[in-house]
């Protein structure tokens, strides 16, 4: 299908349209617009991050008046997600489907499911942490199973001992390095989308191989 007739993109038009029929019928209300929407997108970033007192002024006078500023922050957010939809796919389509003879514990696909979501909607460090939570919540898993006991050493302790290595026959230096890169996003310095990308991949792979893939 071409992508200029897939839903995101007929949506990204019809929204473009109305806001143009509307700012062609009253002109005058596009300025006012075009400055609530700055401001609109201020507050959501402070909100988000942090701010200084520049714009406590504008801050209180949207707080003041609530329906307009839920307005308008879900319009910001449709707005965005709609305009992101082509990456999203983008990223998810770089993924693919394992397929294993014995599924992990609820938590694993949990935390497994929302570091994939936020490698697709771009959270990188969110995504590298959840990784390897993923990864290191199945290292336990297996553990427990093998040894009716869990474990009460940390990932640094499990990758280090004979154990684990055994059991990683093929995966184990992914598993390095999906701790490497965690303990550098939490420790040193954000990462990239295609690191994100990678270490979600090789937990996804360790993952197989803890639970024999087929």
């Amino acid at each position: 299908m071409d992508p200029n007739e897939r839903l995101s993109s007929h949506l990204r038009i019809y929204i473009g349209d109305m806001e143009r029929d509307y700012f062609h019928e009253y002109p005058e209300d596009k300025e006012f617009a075009v400055r609530l929407e700055k401001a609109v997108s201020a507050f959501i970033d402070a909100i988000e991050t942090f701010s200084d007192q520049k714009l406590e002024a504008v801050f209180l006078f949207l707080q003041e008046l609530p329906n307009l500023l839920q307005d308008r922050i879900d319009e910001h957010f449709t707005k965005l997600l709609i305009q992101k939809v082509p990456t999203f796919v983008e990223r998810f389509t770089r993924l693919s489907i394992i397929q294993l003879t014995v599924l992990p514990k609820n938590e694993v696909r949990i935390y497994m499911q929302e570091a994939t979501r936020c490698f697709v909607f771009g959270f990188n460090q969110a995504s590298i942490a959840l990784s390897r939570a993923a990864m290191e919540f199945s290292l336990r898993d297996r553990f427990q199973n093998m040894f009716s006991k869990t474990p009460d050493s940390s990932l640094n302790d499990m990758l280090q001992s004979r154990f684990i290595s055994q059991l990683l026959k093929r995966t184990y230096n992914e598993a390095r390095d999906v701790q490497f890169f965690a303990n550098r996003v939490v420790h040193e310095q954000p990462a990239t989308e295609q690191i994100a990308f990678d270490v979600l991949v090789k937990a996804r792979m360790v993952i197989r191989e803890l639970y024999d893939s087929k």
